[in-house]
């Protein structure tokens, strides 16, 4: 789970909460990725109300033996997988499974298209469909699990339902 907090002085502040199964309890440890791997960090901070109610954390409970300094983070690479023909006024899925994150996971696909707001998914695919024939640029952006991100673009040119290619 991700938590996300703008707490109005240092910007927005992101806790990755990981559950772990405890005596029947599912128990939430916070993790607050560092702003600087060079640096260190000393404390996790507030954090924030969470969707769910079930949520809680004392950090009376959390005790400092070491930190662990994380290598720099490498960005993903992001990349379009388009279907083989897209046609105008039908639903299309666009494929962004063939990204990749080489030291750790990519979280969230926010793909735009020119006719619609930007929509940030976390699942890799998305269906979209072209108002009319024509040339449409699509973009996406892959960010990964520690707020890395990339964008590609691809053009894809939408076809009439019944232009079948076939030369007839």
């Amino acid at each position: 789970m991700i938590v996300r907090r703008d707490d109005g002085t240092s910007g927005e502040r992101v806790w990755v909460l990981v559950g772990l199964q405890l005596y029947g309890t599912t128990v939430w440890l916070p993790v607050e990725p560092l702003p600087d791997p060079s640096g260190r960090q000393s404390a996790l901070g507030v954090i924030p109300e969470a969707a769910s109610a079930s949520l809680r954390f004392d950090p009376q409970y959390i005790a400092y033996d070491f930190v662990v300094e994380l290598p720099p983070n490498k960005p993903p690479v992001a990349v379009i997988r388009p279907a083989a023909r897209i046609l105008e006024r039908v639903a299309t899925a666009l494929f962004g499974h063939t990204s990749i994150d080489y030291d750790g996971d990519i979280v969230y696909y926010r793909w735009t298209f020119p006719d619609t707001d930007p929509e940030t998914t976390i699942s890799s695919s998305i269906w979209h469909t072209f108002p009319a024939v024509g040339t449409y640029m699509i973009e996406l952006t892959v960010t990964d699990s520690r707020g890395a991100q990339a964008s590609t673009t691809l053009v894809v040119q939408v076809v009439q339902e019944n232009h079948c290619g076939c030369g007839g």
